[in-house]
């Protein structure tokens, strides 16, 4: 057990664990800091002509618009998702022959 004797105590301890604290709050700015500047910049005219990225991006997006054309023209209305997965739900199988016949042209009218 520690008695006073009128000596001062020390402040040292508390010192050391601020600098801990400080030296380890300095490497978590660090690091963030980095990850955010990490790559450069991604944006821009200047960025897409450098890398002769611009005639990849227009060819992607001729491509996406005729993948679109056909997704409206064969993907929707009569042969859709929507339609196929409500066909399949249907349990009485005559009802679900009836509604497949009539997808396909098949009735008898």
């Amino acid at each position: 057990m520690r008695f006073y004797n009128g000596v001062r105590a020390s402040n040292r301890r508390s010192n050391q664990a601020d600098k801990l604290v400080r030296s380890y709050l300095s490497k978590i700015r660090s690091i963030r800091n980095n990850a955010q500047n990490y790559g450069g910049s991604t944006g821009g005219n200047s960025s897409i002509n450098s890398n002769k990225g611009l005639g990849v991006i227009k060819q992607r997006s001729s491509s996406i618009g005729d993948l679109r054309r056909i997704f409206e023209a064969e993907g929707s209305g009569r042969f859709g998702a929507r339609k196929e997965a409500w066909i399949a739900k249907q349990y009485d199988p005559d009802v679900r022959m009836a509604m497949e016949d009539r997808q396909f042209g098949r009735d008898d009218d």
